[in-house]
């Protein structure tokens, strides 16, 4: 059976038989279920800077909340399989997760 490619973009590319990422590949043949998840971003950097902004200058608050605004949480996309959860790709843009899982989901029902 051909090898079919149900999304490509840049260096992501998702077949009926492997998940590509830049120089990273996955064969989909080990892979059981896959999924998205939103990291989001660690903020006790930004809070102990407000806190500290409170007691000494009003300046690093504004820093501290223009940090904290700045952070965007990452997407991620999850691989499960007979050896447990793995980070397979992690992205800036929930909507290219998005259509990667939903690609790989493709490939995995067409897999059979």
């Amino acid at each position: 059976m051909a090898e079919q490619t149900f999304f490509e973009r840049g260096d992501i590319k998702v077949t009926s038989a492997r998940v590509i990422f830049g120089g990273q590949t996955f064969a989909l043949a080990g892979v059981t279920s896959v999924r998205g998840m939103e990291v989001k971003p660690d903020r006790k950097g930004p809070i102990i800077l407000m806190i500290l902004g409170i007691f000494c200058f009003l300046i690093t608050t504004i820093i501290g909340i223009i940090w904290w605004f700045m952070q965007k949480p990452d997407y991620v996309v999850m691989f499960a399989s007979a050896s447990g959860e793995s980070r397979a790709y992690t992205s800036k843009d929930s909507k290219l997760v998005a259509d990667i899982v939903a690609a790989i989901n493709d490939a995995i029902v067409h897999r059979g």
